[in-house]
């Protein structure tokens, strides 16, 4: 049974706990789910909760849908603290679950880019310029190459972890993606010298697999490093 990430807060924090290991009893991963349930016990620190009984105020406006807030997220937080809420039922709280309202998908309509957009796009990633305290002229080209390139999204690539890209190979680890099932993904032969180039010049031998792959902090590449980029 993994660890909790977020540790939940305030009066709920020994239910929401207890729930949490409740689901991953059950072979769940519920890692979404705690993230939810976590930002929910923060809230929860603005309400006056005295023994077992959940204040509506605090369902209310956890369950009032945001501004701009999109329909599957605002369904996804609903119904994870409804499940909470029926667990606290059967373990003697008291509390009065919202209904929750049917909404229609949207319909997302995506915009597609012209070959000569797509080519000023990456001419602009190329060209940033340089910028003191940081590697984010080298790092853009690459961030974006690999979610062109490889349909990744922006949470997956974040998470890469140094020991999640095999530039031996040409493939990338993606663990615990939305569907959560692990896949591979490959690189093109192009990307993957990019990515090269970009390893030697962000990465020290100080860095481990459990690492981020993309660092934030400023990495200066050594002479040696920058010989061995000019090698490739």
């Amino acid at each position: 049974m993994s660890a909790m990430k977020y540790e939940p807060a305030g009066a709920l924090a020994d239910l929401i706990s207890e729930y949490i290991r409740f689901k991953r009893a059950q072979g769940l991963k519920f890692v979404i789910e705690e993230n939810v349930l976590h930002r929910f016990s923060l809230l929860s620190q603005n309400h006056k909760i005295s023994g077992t009984e959940i204040p509506q105020t605090l369902l209310e406006e956890w369950f009032e849908r945001r501004p701009a807030e999109k329909t599957a997220t605002f369904k996804s937080r609903c119904f994870t603290v409804a499940g909470l809420l029926a667990y606290a039922k059967d373990h003697g709280y008291r509390a009065e679950i919202p209904e929750i309202p049917r909404m229609r998908s949207e319909n997302y309509v995506p915009y597609i880019f012209t070959e000569r957009e797509i080519a000023l796009f990456f001419h602009a990633c190329d060209t940033l310029p340089l910028y003191a305290g940081s590697h984010r002229h080298e790092i853009v080209p690459v961030i974006f190459r690999l979610l062109y390139a490889c349909g990744l999204r922006a949470s997956e690539e974040a998470g890469l972890k140094i020991s999640d890209v095999d530039l031996d190979r040409g493939v990338l680890t993606i663990r615990e993606p939305k569907n959560r099932k692990d896949r591979y993904v490959p690189m093109s032969k192009a990307l993957t010298e990019g990515m090269r180039r970009f390893h030697i010049l962000t990465h020290d031998s100080e860095l481990r697999g459990e690492d981020f792959y993309f660092q934030s902090a400023n990495k200066k590449s050594s002479p040696k490093q920058q010989k061995d980029v000019n090698n490739l």
